[in-house]
């Protein structure tokens, strides 16, 4: 870890600030928890383990303490804990002017009113080889990891352009000629891939079920016969493609064993199904016009503040208007255009990138704390009870139950 340093702000006071070896900026948790009056034990419980560290600073008496420092994505966590009404003034600080600084020249130098400008000059040199140096290590970091890279593509370029022959390959195969290169015969094979539920025979042909259909396995030739009566007749044969050659032999070990049962196969088509049916559903919203998040600004505020709008209170109500508007949103999806603008006005946010950043949080907030959760689905029902939705889907109002 780098050498420790502070920001220094007349409103909220000093947060102390430490660099991991990544370049990344870690939050001193006792600073941050003093100015968002959290207490450090209760907060520390919430957090991931991945998210923080335990660094050595030197206290008042000139001794060396533990103190836990927390990554960037766990002081937003932190921050939407806090109850304070400048919670949110603190989140544009540390955004608008700390996170900047510090990516721009990888430090950070608090003037004194005592230093002169000698001083100043021999601290900001300190700082700007500070920066080089982590400059530097970036620079090797990266260089080790092309290295490692160009090994990795070596190794996977036999397999690369197999998969090139593959996809552009308009060779096709019976299945005598696949059978052959497990040692079995065409039957033997037929009946394997029927019991994996990958075909079944209709009129003499073996045609692919529907889960396998449309996916440039098979085609159908025509070909002529001679009849025991000497007259000519045709039939229709399925033949397999290149791509299907390699899909079989991902089934297939050389020994002839089935590497992926019938029953897995059929749970995961089922799985991929539901999941599909779910995300057609859920997509759709229940609002579009977004004059409406007014109005529920004003159910929410009477229905579900004790008082005043609290920095909790706001998390519920973003979390309940995302849900309603753009759904998609809570899944990763980029938020509907106009909906972040409109959320920071009522909200008053003025670091409205911050926003969407806020919104990844809750989700794992949501996911993880009952009481959020309660509090949330509270607010959505009172809201969608008392705006009309502009969509009506069954799926989204069977939350108000």
């Amino acid at each position: 870890m780098d050498n420790i340093r502070i920001f220094q702000n007349e409103q909220f006071g000093q947060v102390r600030i430490a660099m991991n070896e990544d370049s990344e900026p870690l939050f001193c948790l006792v600073d941050v928890c003093k100015i968002l009056g959290l207490r450090v034990d209760n907060t520390l419980q919430r957090l991931k383990e991945d998210g923080y560290y335990r660094i050595g600073v030197t206290d008042s008496l000139g001794r060396i303490q533990d103190a836990y420092f927390i990554n960037e994505k766990n002081l937003y966590r932190v921050i939407m804990r806090s109850d304070k009404e400048f919670a949110i003034t603190f989140q544009d600080w540390v955004c608008d002017e700390v996170l900047p600084f510090i990516r721009k020249t990888g430090g950070y130098m608090i003037a004194k009113p005592e230093d002169t400008p000698e001083e100043l000059m021999a601290r900001a040199l300190l700082v700007a080889k500070d920066a080089l140096k982590r400059r530097e290590e970036r620079i090797a970091n990266l260089e080790q990891q092309t290295v490692l890279q160009s090994e990795q593509l070596q190794v996977a370029a036999p397999k690369v352009n197999y998969y090139d022959r593959v996809l552009q390959s308009t060779s096709t195969y019976n299945i005598n000629q696949i059978a052959k290169e497990f040692g079995m015969s065409a039957e033997t094979m037929n009946k394997k891939l029927k019991e994996l539920g990958i075909q079944y025979k209709q009129g003499g042909q073996w045609l692919l079920t529907h889960k396998y259909q449309d996916q440039g396995y098979t085609k159908t030739r025509t070909h002529s016969y001679i009849q025991h009566d000497g007259k000519s007749g045709t039939a229709m044969q399925t033949v397999w493609t290149e791509k299907s050659r390699e899909f079989i032999h991902g089934l297939f070990n050389l020994k002839n064993t089935i590497v992926t049962g019938v029953k897995e196969l059929s749970r995961i088509y089922d799985n991929m199904d539901d999941l599909g049916k779910k995300e057609e559903v859920f997509s759709e919203p229940l609002y579009t016009d977004l004059s409406k998040i007014d109005a529920m600004y004003d159910v929410f505020r009477s229905v579900c503040c004790k008082s005043k709008m609290t920095v909790y209170d706001r998390k519920k109500f973003l979390f309940a208007v995302v849900l309603l508007y753009c759904p998609k949103t809570l899944a990763g999806k980029k938020m509907k255009s106009g909906l972040r603008e409109k959320m920071a006005d009522v909200l008053n946010i003025k670091a409205r990138t911050a926003l969407s950043d806020n919104v990844k949080d809750l989700v794992k907030i949501y996911d993880s704390d009952s009481d959020f959760k309660k509090d949330v689905s509270r607010a959505y029902k009172f809201i969608t009870k008392n705006i009309t939705p502009d969509i009506n889907n069954p799926f989204l109002l069977r939350l108000q139950a």
